[in-house]
């Protein structure tokens, strides 16, 4: 892939998501309902690492990429294993 031209970026993303779809209906999987759960998981957990944060008093901005892992992990455990 080239890095840096977002074109040859853009049309690999293609590329692979089109391929991933594919996979998903050999495995008689839907992949919008697939996708759209994933969705809806990834902004309950957010929620949940915004509730977090205001816990202890945090804004999201303030945060690094490591503190801001342990939100989402601890935002996980809350959710439990399936969320």
């Amino acid at each position: 892939m080239a890095e840096g031209d977002a074109a040859a970026i853009e049309h690999e993303l293609g590329d692979l998501l089109f391929a991933l779809t594919s996979l998903a209906r050999h495995i008689s999987v839907d992949a919008e309902s697939a996708l759209q759960a994933a969705v809806r998981r990834f902004a309950s957990r957010f929620g949940v690492v915004e509730s977090i944060a205001r816990e202890k008093s945090l804004t999201l901005n303030e945060l690094d990429d490591v503190a801001l892992d342990d939100l989402w992990e601890a935002a996980k455990a809350r959710l439990g294993a399936a969320s």
